[in-house]
């Protein structure tokens, strides 16, 4: 039977609720992190239904450090070729804009906290949503993709380029895997006190996002669902 390929690229950063919409319509999926792989090699696409790319912490043109991000890469356009689906979240979304040629700028200052999106019509349901960014990258956008949401500081928040989705965001977020980051120690990126504050505010929003997040995500398993029914 064929799967979804969720690659990781750090054990805190999983697949949350996007994991949560493939369970809900019992889609078989995988756990792969390619960059802790010593031979990493790339799966057969005949048995994938789709392809996620979670986040992390490194930059997603370092290909001296990380080797196996050059395999996402081509992954991510040999599954866009089969027309998989394929879903990026942060580091995810920066793969697949370099994979189809985008710069990947540094930006200036740091985009972290709760923060309302400007969406167009494909994600029209997250104009305005509070959602959580993480990031300092930025990328461009690739020629011929469409681009989704922006924020005053990046301007591609979200792209679509043919059957791939890429979020620049953490939709994928429950109060659950926030909690998870902040005990990592993702809490030294924030102001001393403001992670106590950021989770409350998290937690206060919740409802729309996630409501938001089941409907992205529900998309994105509808469209593996058809590739497992052909």
């Amino acid at each position: 039977m064929k799967s979804v390929l969720i690659l990781q690229h750090v054990p805190v950063e999983g697949p949350g609720l996007i994991a949560k919409a493939l369970d809900e319509r019992h889609i078989p999926w995988q756990l792969r992190n390619l960059l802790e792989e010593a031979d990493p090699q790339l799966p057969d696409l005949q048995r994938l239904a789709g392809v996620v790319l979670m986040g992390g912490p490194m930059d997603a043109g370092d290909t001296t450090s990380y080797p196996a991000l050059a395999l996402e890469a081509l992954l991510v356009r040999e599954a866009i070729a089969a027309e998989l689906p394929v879903l990026g979240v942060c580091l995810g979304h920066q793969i697949i804009a370099l994979a189809l040629g985008a710069q990947i700028d540094y930006a200036a200052t740091r985009e972290i906290g709760l923060g309302a999106l400007n969406a167009g019509a494909e994600l029209a349901l997250l104009d305005g949503l509070e959602v959580l960014h993480w990031h300092t990258d930025n990328v461009g956008l690739p020629a011929g993709a469409t681009p989704l949401a922006s924020t005053s500081e990046c301007a591609y928040q979200a792209l679509r380029y043919r059957s791939a989705l890429g979020l620049q965001f953490h939709l994928e977020l429950d109060q659950e895997l926030l909690q998870q980051w902040l005990a990592a120690g993702m809490d030294q990126d924030l102001e001393p006190g403001q992670a106590a504050a950021l989770l409350a505010e998290f937690v206060r929003t919740a409802a729309p996002r996630e409501a938001a997040a089941a409907q992205v995500f529900g998309d994105f398993a509808t469209a593996v669902q058809l590739v497992m029914d052909n």
